[in-house]
């Protein structure tokens, strides 16, 4: 293993990689991660595992996919016996620590990490906590279920939001462990923004124009196109009552906001390059998913396989600078990361890992690229099995199964059930030529002219699906993470299963609230 080699990873949720001025936006401000990717190699092409926090962290951070680490949803924990990045490393000697959201479904300790902080800063995703806070800053939230800030004004100064404080301890711990021989280190900065609440603080929450920003391609593109499961969160979240004026000032404070994490990056990066930690140091950057901005005029994620959600920033700085400033333009997929970091520090990789590492394509390999990538969710309330994605090179299909079923499934009283949502003939699945249309505005999913392609797609997610060991769900899920809420009426639940969950009525349903954040 190369000598004290440190990891540090620098982690945003909720960020997709158009808005970043080295993956081509002309508009959004981001000097400090753009200063990064020209020192590293960038992946113009790096795919999430689930479109959704915890899974995809856990994907991350085992090198698996969803179905087989068992953590299916925000409110899931991994499989017994699942193996982590950090556990690894810590029984290379490594200390391991964490600053900021950690969103896992089992304790930091639980899953190798020997320290963690994370930071409070008045707000959550669902809104400001404090009523004169509250009051003081413009802001809006979603007017459906799971409302959500979706563009406004942090209440409090930059210095005093959670990315300062991720930024200010990162910095710190980094000065001590640079000053002080313990053995090599992992340190990840895991930032919440730009993660709902999109509330940037001054003077980015005015960077940006919204009359100056436009829509996207597929602003008005029916959703009849699309299947039931689009439909419902669309009309469960109630999307169709925003104007375009809410649409654009909330694109125009989420690029105010990622302007804003830029400049926290910025000041750890500043510290690494102070403190010559570049040149011991693999830098990692990336993000667990990205968000909607108007796309099929829906707001940030839940089951959405649409790209600004899937396709995520990957950044891999090196300390030997191989491949510096090039771009990979390859299919990749983020399990592949922990065995990349492996195969760099000469580590065996664990046997369950499902990644794979990317060092001989970094290096020119041409018979490494992928053929394709997959990502999943498991939306227990709606559906009995995951939804699930592969995208090839041109094409991607999505596939939603027994979506027949939904309108039974719902609770009696829920404003869907019996609606005229579930009158028409199902889509079954989405289907979209990514050379030709990139805003997924046509689904071609019963297109005649392209029957041979979907048939061929079907037979590769079956033939994938079939081939992963699958995690019990049932097993994963704890009794205590079922609570009666918004996130389970959005997600469509149903009252016999949540009765069963906390008892014979609905009183004695547990309370805890799941890390939805």
């Amino acid at each position: 293993m190369p000598e004290r080699t440190n990891i540090i990873i620098i982690l945003c949720d909720e960020l997709r990689a158009d808005v970043l001025g080295c993956y081509g936006n002309p508009l959004v401000r981001t000097p400090n991660i753009d200063r990064l990717a020209a020192q590293s190699v960038r992946f113009d092409r790096a795919y999430v595992q689930s479109p959704v926090c915890l899974p995809s962290r856990v994907s991350f951070a085992t090198g698996r996919y969803m179905r087989s680490h068992g953590a299916f949803d925000n409110y899931f924990r991994p499989s017994e016996g699942e193996i982590s990045l950090y556990e690894v490393l810590r029984r290379q000697g490594y200390r391991t620590i964490n600053y900021g959201k950690w969103h896992k479904g089992v304790s930091p300790g639980e899953f190798g990490i020997d320290e963690s902080s994370d930071f409070d800063d008045g707000t959550t995703a669902f809104g400001i906590v404090d009523p004169v806070e509250r009051r003081s800053v413009p802001h809006k939230r979603s007017p459906g279920s799971l409302p959500l800030v979706i563009y406004g004004r942090h209440p409090r100064s930059a210095t005093r939001t959670k990315a300062a404080q991720v930024a200010d301890a990162s910095i710190s711990r980094l000065r001590e462990l640079a000053s002080q021989d313990q053995g090599p280190f992992l340190l990840r900065a895991s930032f919440n923004e730009p993660h709902t609440p999109i509330l940037p603080p001054r003077p980015f929450d005015e960077l940006y124009d919204p009359e100056s920003i436009d829509l996207p391609a597929s602003f008005n593109v029916s959703l009849t196109t699309k299947p039931v499961v689009q439909q419902y969160y669309a009309r469960a979240r109630r999307f169709e009552e925003l104007t375009e004026e809410d649409f654009r000032r909330c694109r125009a404070a989420y690029f105010g906001l990622v302007s804003f994490v830029d400049t926290q990056v910025g000041r750890i990066l500043d510290a690494i390059d102070e403190l010559r930690l570049f040149e011991t140091s693999i830098v990692l950057f990336l993000a667990d998913h990205g968000a909607m901005l108007g796309e099929q005029r829906m707001i940030e994620k839940w089951g959405h396989f649409y790209e600004p959600v899937v396709r995520v920033p990957l950044l891999m700085r090196f300390p030997d600078r191989r491949a510096a400033g090039s771009v990979c333009r390859d299919l990749v997929e983020e399990i592949d990361v922990m065995p990349t970091v492996f195969d760099f520090l000469q580590l065996p990789v664990p046997d369950r890992v499902q990644g794979r590492s990317l060092l001989a394509l970094i290096d020119g390999a041409s018979d490494q690229d992928r053929t394709r990538v997959i990502s999943e969710w498991y939306a227990g309330g709606l559906l009995d099995q995951p939804i699930s994605m592969v995208r090839t090179k041109r094409w991607k299909l999505t596939s939603y199964p027994a979506q027949e079923r939904i309108d039974a499934r719902l609770p009696l009283d829920h404003p869907l059930k019996y609606s005229d949502l579930f009158d028409d003939p199902l889509v079954e699945g989405e289907l979209y030529d990514l050379a030709n249309d990139p805003g997924e505005t046509r689904n071609r999913f019963d297109d005649p002219d392209v029957r041979d392609v979907r048939a061929g797609l079907e037979a590769d997610l079956a033939a994938w699906s079939s081939a992963q060991a699958a995690a019990d769900f049932r097993a994963t899920q704890p009794r205590e993470g079922w609570w009666w809420g918004y996130f389970k009426l959005e997600q469509g639940d149903w009252l016999a299963r949540l009765q069963a969950a906390g008892g014979n009525d609905m009183a004695s349903a547990p309370r805890r609230r799941a890390d939805l954040d």
